[in-house]
């Protein structure tokens, strides 16, 4: 009756069951008096003083793009050419459009990385 199917929903379901836990403390235990001092906002445990003056500039963004891109490619790619001797050449089909789609993505990135103006 224990096989390896029932194993995985076991652990889904202890791992739901700690999830609602560390959710449903906070709701418990947490005291509930908002005040105009705890509602205040702060920068580092220091009272802000007027409006920001430097805008946050985006420069990096697009390699983080890329460097997501590679990460979850490289994953699958991995998995997919460990067992590819397996499948014929229509079954890589899937495998062919995922690249595309990720290439797309790259390619998108890049063309952001190029342009510093939008930025």
């Amino acid at each position: 009756m224990w096989n390896e199917f029932s194993a995985v929903l076991l652990l889904g379901a202890i791992g739901a069951a700690m999830g609602l836990g560390m959710l449903a403390v906070p709701l418990i235990f947490a005291p509930r008096r908002p005040n105009p001092v705890k509602s205040e906002t702060f920068e580092c445990g220091q009272i802000p003083a007027g409006e920001a003056r430097v805008r946050v500039v985006m420069r990096y963004y697009p390699y983080i793009l890329m460097f997501v891109i590679f990460d979850v490619m490289s994953i699958f790619l991995f998995a997919w050419a460990v067992s590819s001797s397996q499948y014929s050449l229509a079954a890589s089909l899937p495998v062919l459009i995922f690249v595309g789609v990720l290439v797309a993505a790259l390619i998108r990135g890049l063309s952001l990385a190029g342009r510093q103006g939008i930025w």
